[in-house]
């Protein structure tokens, strides 16, 4: 099984998209740009989700939506546990509970948290970057790849 752990692509500060709420930011051309280099990377891989799991603030569900029609994946998922501020065990939960290859959208540091308990590496992910983990047997987790465009 493999993992993709995406962390949302660049956004507009609250002020630039004039909105009242962090989880309502949408992501911004660049972002846009970030995630199609991103997906690009990602199928010169070979890398291909059975699904993809998302967090419900905008910016990442702007991502998913971006990421689900350039690789042609239709099945997102929503949820909670991957908002800023959750606890790291429900993601894990899901993960073990898991056979299928995923993609995982979130924020910063939350990305780089779950990274480093699954893998034992700390990594700091620029917006709209990945990273590739192959979870193998007795959750032996390794990097596969990193991508992490402009």
């Amino acid at each position: 099984m493999e993992i993709v752990i995406f962390r949302h692509a660049h956004a507009l500060s609250v002020l630039e998209a004039k909105v009242s709420a962090d989880f309502e930011r949408p992501i911004s051309e660049k972002g846009k740009e970030q995630i199609k280099k991103s997906v690009f990377s990602l199928l010169s891989e070979g890398f291909r989700p059975e699904y993809i799991v998302s967090s419900p603030f905008k910016r990442a569900v702007q991502t998913a939506d971006i990421i689900s029609s350039e690789i042609n994946c239709d099945r997102i998922e929503f949820k909670d546990f991957l908002a800023p501020g959750s606890d790291l065990s429900f993601v894990c939960d899901y993960i073990n509970s898991n056979k299928s290859n995923i993609i995982i959208i979130s924020h910063m540091p939350f990305v780089s948290d779950l990274v480093y308990v699954l893998s034992g590496d700390r990594l700091l992910f620029g917006t709209g970057g990945y990273v590739r983990l192959e979870y193998g047997e007795k959750k032996n987790v390794k990097i596969v790849s990193q991508y992490f465009p402009d």
